[in-house]
């Protein structure tokens, strides 16, 4: 109960951290506070200590990511909309909230409650060292961000609105109208309402 609670009231501060430190590198904190939790359940003696204080880092962890994770849903997402990105989440979550259970389940029955319990938490202890992994390998990979909103004046439209852009990295970086809450759905603008974008954008 106490971890279940927790885990729900860090998302909160979760969200401030975020903020102030941005979406990636407060997620990577996450997952190693996430993976130093799992780790002391996996490898450390068996003590009710121990095992208190790894679970309230396992929260801790968990709770955070949480608010990063919505953080970069607008980012990543934007295109599609704020439904679909809750979506993706949410089914994601489901999604391990269905499958982890029974592999649990099973490790405590082949290897017996103790052995069990802890390849378990090795398993979320893997899980979370692969997302680490993944965030670093992130800036090699270079997929495209969607980032925004900006406040925008129209040239054409005469309107202040908020642009949203797709700002693909590489060898040849470029910048990609996604979504301008004056235009309807499918429609375009010309460059000159990118080009209103703050520099370190399209640079």
């Amino acid at each position: 109960m106490i971890y279940s609670v927790l885990t729900s009231a860090l998302r909160v501060p979760g969200g401030f951290v975020t903020d102030r430190f941005g979406g990636e590198h407060t997620l990577g904190g996450a997952f190693l506070v996430t993976f130093a939790g799992a780790a002391i359940l996996a490898l450390a003696p068996a003590s009710v200590g121990a095992g208190v204080a790894a679970c309230l880092l396992l929260a801790l962890g968990m709770g955070v990511a949480n608010a990063a994770v919505f953080k970069l849903v607008p980012r990543y997402l934007a295109a599609l909309g704020g439904g679909a990105g809750a979506g993706w989440v949410g089914g994601l979550g489901a999604f391990g909230g269905f499958v982890l259970p029974p592999v649990l389940g099973w490790l405590v029955e082949r290897f017996g409650p103790e052995p069990g319990y802890r390849l378990g938490f090795a398993l979320f202890g893997a899980l979370a060292a692969a997302c680490v992994l993944l965030l670093l390998l992130r800036p090699l990979l270079a997929p495209p961000r969607i980032a925004g909103p900006y406040p925008v004046q129209c040239p054409d439209h005469g309107t202040a609105g908020e642009l949203w852009v797709e700002v693909r990295s590489g060898g040849n970086p470029s910048v990609r109208l996604a979504r301008c809450t004056l235009l309807a759905p499918g429609s375009t603008c010309n460059a000159r309402c990118v080009d209103q974008l703050p520099a370190d954008v399209t640079d």
